[in-house]
């Protein structure tokens, strides 16, 4: 029983990227699944947190807390950098308003929670992940309302108290229950049980993917040209905004003489080109016009899709697969 435990945990991790992709196509048919796991996203976020931050290198993170300045500079970059970028791009192009704003909200977001799971999963720097989608996540409220409302007159209503309350609880639980369970074994037992933590977290985004197909078939039904245009939007800005940063991120290494530290780039363009939009979501409760929730829903599909191209732009760097999936 153990080793075929061990077996299917070891086959989860190795075909990650496949299986998170898979999961939204499957959301689309199983609907009754869907409906079933859409409330249990907020716990099953939580989990793959937990679970991420077990399997973290807290030296390395205490690292990036002693000597900042990386950290923040990406979160500049995805919190300021970004959304202006954006919305000055996209001005020329002529785009529907309701998808110029939504991608300017995209592009304000921050990064995912999730992207230390993502790092983990594919060898990049899930340290450097942890600094800075989390407390880029914590500031987001302060700085997306004002930030939006200058560039494009947009007032977020968002409910402070409530998105601070909710964020902290997470937040709390996950170092917590991390905390515990790294106390219960040594790092060396940790390694060997790498399969199951990582097996897990693919095991929870997967239901997650599946959760936010949700009543999509009946929104490709009403409008598929809407649909495609808007996944077709939000990939192009996902995947552009990971080049970009990817490229940035070697740029500087070659100009500061730092060497070229290409697990690092990689992992700035995962933190820069996948977003936490279902927060921003929960947050613009019911004051979202429904365009812009279709367009922040659509935006889920780059996440599931991102760890394929990112692996293969692992493969075209030089940057063999992790030490526990070679």
């Amino acid at each position: 029983m153990n080793k075929a435990l061990a077996l299917a945990f070891g086959l989860v991790q190795r075909h990650a990227t496949l299986i998170l992709a898979a999961s939204l196509g499957f959301g689309l048919v199983a609907q009754d699944l869907a409906g079933l796991l859409r409330p249990l996203v907020f716990p099953l976020s939580i989990c793959t947190m937990l679970l991420s931050l077990v399997r973290l290198d807290w030296q390395r993170a205490a690292t990036y807390v002693r000597r900042p300045g990386p950290a923040l500079a990406v979160m500049a970059a995805c919190l300021l950098a970004t959304p202006i970028l954006v919305h000055v791009l996209i001005q020329p192009i002529g785009l529907p308003a309701t998808l110029a704003t939504g991608l300017t909200l995209i592009a304000g977001s921050a990064p995912l929670l999730s992207t230390p799971a993502y790092a983990l999963l594919l060898g990049l720097d899930a340290p450097l992940a942890m600094v800075v989608a989390l407390p880029a996540t914590l500031v987001l409220p302060a700085i997306l309302p004002p930030l939006l409302i200058e560039l494009i007159g947009l007032d977020l209503r968002i409910d402070l108290t409530t998105f601070m309350l909710r964020l902290t609880v997470m937040v709390a639980v996950c170092f917590i229950g991390a905390a515990l369970i790294r106390g219960l074994y040594s790092q060396a037992e940790l390694d060997a049980r790498a399969r199951y933590f990582d097996g897990g977290v693919v095991l929870a985004l997967v239901a997650i993917g599946i959760a936010v197909m949700d009543g999509i078939p009946a929104l490709l039904a009403a409008d598929p040209f809407k649909a495609i245009l808007y996944v077709s939007g939000v990939l192009a800005l996902s995947i552009g905004m990971l080049l970009l940063a990817t490229g940035a991120a070697l740029l500087a290494d070659r100009l500061t003489g730092h060497g070229l530290d290409k697990r690092r780039a990689v992992t700035v363009g995962l933190l820069v080109g996948t977003r936490n939009c279902l927060l921003l979501l929960g947050a613009l409760a019911g004051d979202a016009a429904p365009d812009i929730v279709l367009l922040l829903i659509a935006a889920q599909v780059p996440i599931y899709i991102m760890p394929l191209l990112l692996r293969g732009i692992c493969r075209w760097l030089g940057l063999g697969p992790p030490a526990h999936m070679a």
